[in-house]
């Protein structure tokens, strides 16, 4: 009967801690996408400012990089099965 139980339950436990895995996973993928979008509003800014024609072609390839870091963690996070976006509003109030 006891090996029973621990046969029942056992399933329960891992996907408990495959849960915290991913609810890591998507805090981590959550900071990364803030990051990215301040370094993209930051190079944007650079770029409405930069008036040699060195600064534009920095200010240009900085946004680029950002641009397309920032759309590559948003297709990332759209990716994650079974992960209703956002994913941390629910968590942020416990």
């Amino acid at each position: 009967m006891r090996l029973k139980w621990w046969g029942h339950n056992q399933p329960e436990v891992m996907d408990k801690q495959k849960r915290s895995e991913v609810t890591q996973d998507m805090w981590d993928l959550k900071i990364d996408i803030e990051e990215a979008r301040k370094s993209w509003l930051s190079a944007t800014r650079f770029f409405q400012y930069a008036v040699e024609q060195d600064e534009v072609d920095y200010a240009v390839y900085h946004l680029m990089a950002a641009e397309q870091r920032y759309a590559m963690l948003v297709r990332r996070a759209k990716s994650m099965k079974d992960v209703e976006w956002p994913a941390w509003t629910r968590s942020e109030g416990q």
